[in-house]
């Protein structure tokens, strides 16, 4: 394991070939609104479906900030490893490797999403072999799962 429990550990930033991936920040909300409004339609096939009671973190600057401050936690507690992808300093999606588990499992899965604009160029691909070169090699988990919800 690359950190203790005792000792709160700040992410990398991860890099491919063409691109980079980093956690998410209160700063990123202007892109990261602007893609996923973008690309609503595009995306409502594979991803849960948000209840209609919660806010909007793409439209509400406030849930997104909470949703940042999740992760956060998360990834202090050794929970989920969430990273934006970046091209070009570009936001062109996210991946996130979630519902870490140690012991004899050492598991987790793997959930992404892309910008329908940047689809098909090969990048949630690299984007893949990144995180999970650092789920094997950085984290020293045993087992990742891809995750979707096809409908």
């Amino acid at each position: 394991m690359i950190r203790s429990r005792n000792h709160r550990w700040n992410p990398p930033t991860l890099s491919g070939n063409r691109l980079q991936l980093r956690p998410l920040n209160d700063d990123d909300f202007s892109s990261w609104s602007e893609v996923r409004l973008r690309n609503a339609d595009w995306l409502l096939r594979w991803e849960p479906l948000r209840p209609e009671y919660a806010p909007d973190p793409a439209v509400e600057r406030s849930a997104f900030v909470n949703r940042c401050r999740a992760r956060e936690r998360e990834t202090a507690a050794d929970q989920a490893y969430p990273f934006g992808i970046f091209v070009s300093g570009q936001l062109v999606g996210e991946i996130n490797l979630n519902n870490v588990v140690r012991g004899a499992l050492q598991s987790g899965t793997l959930g992404y999403w892309i910008d329908q604009a940047h689809a098909g160029n090969s990048y949630m691909s690299e984007a893949v072999v990144v995180m999970l070169s650092f789920a094997f090699d950085r984290l020293d988990l045993h087992r990742v799962e891809i995750c979707i919800v096809p409908r």
